[in-house]
């Protein structure tokens, strides 16, 4: 399985303590059809922008934040956008 199906699989294999840090309260993973909402509704333009925000503080000159995205084939239909994935390494 790829995309937002492995990232469920991902999600429900970490702790509670995992789960609680970034929000999720419940402490409980998002199924695969929430993980594709989000991500299908994320504006790529404005989280760019975002992260380089984020991460500019933390980088000096000397290193380098590769990020790397990829669209789900076979993501998209008639009526949703495709899927895109987004991947970061310091």
């Amino acid at each position: 399985a790829t995309g937002v199906t492995s990232i469920a699989r991902w999600a429900r294999s970490k702790s509670f303590g995992d789960l609680f840090r970034p929000g999720f309260l419940n402490g409980k993973a998002p199924c695969a059809a929430t993980f594709f909402n989000v991500l299908s509704k994320l504006d790529t333009v404005a989280l760019e922008k975002c992260l380089q925000k984020y991460f500019e503080p933390v980088l000096n000159e000397e290193e380098v934040l590769s990020i790397d995205g990829k669209t789900l084939r076979g993501s998209n239909d008639v009526s949703t956008p495709p899927v895109h994935l987004l991947s970061g390494n310091c």
